[in-house]
């Protein structure tokens, strides 16, 4: 199929959408391209500037983060340029179009047949380029910037349809992940914009396909699956990308998608600080922004129990109170080893927290740290690895209940029925007691693990946390319970980690061995 006949099978719908500059516009983006092809920088999502000739590159050069790849190869200048088109003035239009040709030529010779090109065919990536390679096309198209009489334009088309069968292979398609999901996206979107017959079986795998991750990436109270409240925000924002395909004649995937935004925002309303931010459970960076929550009562207990989610918030002491109490396994993509974990914020500060995402580079060890149970608050077995993929778990997923004010959650994620309860009846007056037991094993030790960055003082079987301001914690164990510091990690921006240390409890003589009670107490 030519250039041209698949741009005259363009639907009317599509043509007009580009035509009307429906994929936004943005001062930003038109800095980025300007900086790229004029000054050979380019400008990543979470690095620094990196100098690259983009018409020359030979897309291979070792030493860079594999989410820098990911950004690159799925040639984001092309979003850049739609997104900056009504910012130019005089021939920038005509001038970045051709940069934009003769850098998918430089792609095409020395990247995307190159075994040493990283990720030049990452399920992800792919999902990204063919959006972006359709994108332009239609809008320089609709535009009339020098497609019909250009040859990259043949180049472009058959870029189109080589990422279209790539995705409809089975064993390219990364089922029940956000990846997945955003290939399914892609491809269904895609073909959707054209009216053509060889469209017709790239709708129907990318329609069943989309289908599928919706039902499975969500619980039925709206959380979604991959272990991260980042990641939670990311798919909402996924979920509102459905609504544009309303425009382009799928009405069953949009209004499936609006049916589980309200669920998913309740959620992420629920979780949500009340400073407004994210908490950094999971892959989730510092500083990511929420979504405002309507208080009921002085304390309201949200129970998303049947996605593993506890929240309890409301108003202690006259200061602002929330915890999240997490016990979830659906899936182990971007998850940590974190079942039974309590995340704790009082006063302004997060006074229990978690790591952070760190960087996506698996084999990097602080990545690894934080990753572990070591750098979240939880029972754990020490000394055993954690298992991560459902599946292994033989059937014995995660329990949580409330009952009250008591939170009881088991997990078997070490291959042993570790439990914790939180007993919050005296939240109001700022204490409450948790108590972690693996009473059922005699050859391995319990250990509940306490993490923060804002470091632990410890004298007299009493633990101290505070922020230097107003919000603080008392910590009182058992006298028969052992500390043990830690080194771990927390990492507030991507890439940046910061040394930190936690602090190991266990107890390993007498009745009460493999049993830690903890009486927490805020001031």
């Amino acid at each position: 199929m030519t250039a041209s006949e698949l741009l005259r099978s363009a639907t009317y719908t599509s043509i007009n959408f580009a035509a009307s500059g429906g994929f936004g516009s943005s001062q930003s983006d038109y800095l980025k391209l300007k900086k790229l092809f004029y000054h050979s920088a380019l400008e990543a999502k979470s690095f620094d500037d990196v100098e690259i000739d983009i018409v020359n590159f030979n897309w291979q050069e070792v030493g860079f983060d594999r989410n820098w790849w990911w950004q690159l190869q799925s040639l984001p200048f092309l979003e850049w340029f739609i997104k900056s088109f009504d910012r130019m003035k005089g021939d920038e239009a005509k001038n970045y179009y051709k940069i934009c040709c003769a850098a998918m030529t430089c792609w095409v010779d020395r990247a995307m047949s190159n075994p040493n090109s990283p990720l030049a065919w990452h399920d992800h990536t792919v999902a990204y380029r063919l959006r972006n390679l359709s994108n332009w096309l239609l809008f320089c198209s609709a535009k009339e910037i020098g497609v019909e009489d250009d040859p990259v334009t043949e180049v472009v088309a058959d870029l189109i349809f080589q990422h279209l069968d790539w995705l409809q292979d089975d064993k390219n398609y990364s089922k029940h992940t956000n990846h997945g999901f955003d290939q399914a996206l892609a491809g269904l979107t895609v073909a959707l914009m054209y009216r053509a017959p060889h469209f017709d079986a790239y709708r129907e795998t990318n329609r069943v396909r989309l289908k599928g991750e919706l039902n499975f990436a969500f619980t039925a109270q709206g959380v979604h699956k991959e272990n991260s409240l980042g990641y939670q925000k990311t798919m909402i924002q996924r979920l509102r990308q459905l609504q544009e395909m309303r425009t382009l004649g799928e009405c069953e995937i949009s209004q499936i998608g609006e049916r589980l935004i309200s669920d998913a925002e309740h959620f992420l309303a629920a979780v949500t600080l009340p400073n407004g931010q994210l908490p950094m459970i999971g892959d989730t960076r510092g500083g990511y922004a929420g979504l405002p929550y309507l208080q009921k009562c002085q304390i309201d207990i949200c129970d998303f129990s049947d996605s593993g989610y506890v929240i309890v918030r409301g108003t202690v002491l006259n200061k602002d109170f929330h915890m999240i109490f997490k016990n979830s396994h659906f899936s182990h993509y971007h998850r940590h080893d974190d079942d039974l974990s309590v995340h704790l914020y009082f006063g302004g500060a997060v006074l229990l927290g978690d790591g952070g995402l760190g960087s996506h580079n698996e084999n990097d060890v602080m990545r690894k740290t934080i990753r572990s149970s070591i750098s979240h608050n939880l029972p754990h077995i020490v000394d055993v690895s954690p298992l991560r993929i459902p599946s292994k778990l033989n059937g014995f997923t995660p329990r949580t209940r409330v009952d009250g004010m008591v939170i009881e959650g088991e997990s078997y994620s070490h291959g042993y029925a570790v439990r914790r309860r939180i007993d919050l009846s005296g939240i109001r007056e700022g204490s409450f007691i948790v108590e972690d037991s693996c009473t059922q094993i005699e050859e391995a030790v319990l250990a509940s693990n306490l993490y923060s960055n804002l470091g632990f003082s410890y004298s007299d079987c009493t633990i101290h946390v505070a922020d230097g301001g107003e919000g603080a914690l008392r910590i009182e164990i058992d006298g028969d319970t052992s500390v043990e510091r830690i080194a771990s990690y927390y990492s507030y921006d991507f890439g940046k980690f910061e040394e930190v240390s936690s602090l190991r409890l266990t107890r390993v003589r007498g009745q009460s061995r493999n049993t830690v009670r903890l009486k927490m107490s805020l001031t």
